[in-house]
């Protein structure tokens, strides 16, 4: 979101461990932004958090788990971008409102948890991807996954209808022509 700040410098949200698991790979965070972040300090491609409101899409669903060091950095830019919005649709008609900005908070979440906590099915062809993708069940509540991912497809499906697309219709004509 915001790579000024490498990773271990960023602000830790309350209930953040005070050993993060996770910490070995915090590097690789980084290398995305190291070389280039003082010469491209004020650039938004590099930190998403500055880009100006019309360069970013109309509609954003943040999904925002608690125990993530960009936590503050995603609350920040939705604060805004709502903000910025609700501005802009002050000079319209309520029924003219073209952006939509929300979030999802997820208590006990991880960075990544949607990501890399999936179940993989005796479908998947690799048995070595099998074995290895299998995450405890203490790892995640797969309920609280599905809740998101189920908010996240009803939010595009939503967005695409807005647009014309209604992928309801699409995806019963591609369920019947199997």
């Amino acid at each position: 979101m915001d790579n000024r700040l490498p990773p271990w410098e960023k602000r830790k949200p309350p209930g953040f461990p005070s050993f993060d698991p996770m910490n070995f790979i915090l590097p690789l965070f980084d290398a995305y932004a190291g070389p280039g972040r003082v010469r491209d300090i004020k650039d938004a491609r590099l930190h998403p958090t500055l880009a100006p409101f019309h360069d970013l899409p109309s509609n954003m669903l943040f999904v925002i788990p608690t125990i993530d060091f960009l936590m503050y950095e995603q609350l920040e830019m939705v604060e805004r971008l709502q903000a910025e919005a609700a501005e802009e649709d002050k000079k319209k008609m309520p029924d003219e409102a073209t952006r939509r900005i929300e979030k999802m908070v997820f208590e006990g979440q991880w960075h990544g948890w949607l990501e890399c906590t999936f179940p993989i099915h005796k479908h998947h062809l690799n048995p070595q991807l099998r074995r290895r993708a299998l995450v405890p069940s203490w790892a995640i509540d797969e309920s609280t996954r599905q809740k998101a991912f189920t908010a996240a497809c009803d939010f595009l499906t939503d967005v695409y209808r807005k647009h014309g697309f209604d992928i309801s219709q699409r995806g019963s004509d591609m369920h019947k022509s199997r």
